[in-house]
């Protein structure tokens, strides 16, 4: 069930609000590896959206808050079953709350400028962690509150430069570069900042060339170059916690010491 209210204050501007509900069943796997001990509950989520939209001649701008409140999430919390599987069991509470904002400006006929920023805080309120240790042959929990989503990274930004070079009336010949701000990441949901990833910055950089021709109505051909600026960074991760009285870091580059006989 959705419900919503929208205002027109003006021909060029809105103000909206609006409620929402939705649930989602566990994945087949979720049921088959949990085993019969554990049946998995369907995720809920309760989201409330507050917007404003206004646009000119040549510029427009929205701006939207909301609050994205779940119960019974599914995520990987280091529990494993009888197989020794990941399995997916349900956070009693989490949630996402944060604002975005997003505009174009038409500088000139020949430049175009747009971009969007989303800042949001995302939370799990507690959850418990289970870490193999090898020498009991067991599992260690580890409460914890307060903690950050997993790949949910607080602040994501991207700005697009469009120049259009040449326009003719059978030809056009453009230029646009396009970045992208990803804000640090965390592989876990522990909060752990050795197993996050860093912050990164990247662009591209596409040239578009238009045209009409006898032989086509419309004729497009464009250029693509991925991370334009040759930037280094990490996109995506795994990570596995354990606990050893062993140290495997002499033989294994991938190891680190959290803490302790702690390790990832």
């Amino acid at each position: 069930p959705k419900v919503g209210l929208s205002w027109q204050s003006g021909p060029t501007s809105r103000l909206f609000l609006s409620l929402a509900v939705a649930q989602r069943e566990p994945g087949r796997f979720d049921f088959l590896d949990a085993g019969p001990d554990r049946i998995p509950r369907p995720e809920q989520l309760v989201d409330l959206e507050l917007g404003w939209k206004k646009s000119w001649s040549k510029a427009s701008l929205a701006i939207n808050a909301f609050g994205m409140y779940y119960h019974d999430q599914l995520a990987l919390t280091g529990t494993i079953n009888q197989d020794a599987l990941p399995v997916r069991v349900n956070i009693p509470k989490s949630s996402r709350i944060g604002a975005e904002i997003s505009g174009n400006w038409q500088v000139s006929s020949a430049l175009n400028l747009s971009g969007s920023a989303a800042l949001s805080d995302n939370r799990i309120a507690s959850f418990t962690e289970f870490i193999d240790n090898w020498d009991t042959g067991q599992q260690e929990s580890v409460l914890h509150s307060n903690t950050h989503l997993a790949f949910s990274p607080p602040h994501i930004a991207d700005l697009s430069a469009e120049y259009l070079i040449t326009n003719l009336d059978h030809l056009q010949l453009s230029a646009q570069l396009i970045s992208k701000y990803v804000g640090r990441q965390y592989i876990d949901n522990t909060s752990r900042i050795e197993t996050s990833l860093d912050p990164y910055w990247f662009s591209d950089v596409v040239i578009r060339f238009d045209a009409q021709t006898t032989v086509f109505r419309e004729f497009s051909a464009s250029l693509l170059v991925r991370n334009a600026f040759d930037a280094r960074f990490s996109s995506n991760a795994w990570t596995y916690r354990y606990i050893s009285g062993f140290d495997a870091r002499p033989s294994d580059p991938y190891a680190r010491l959290e803490q302790g006989n702690t390790y990832n």
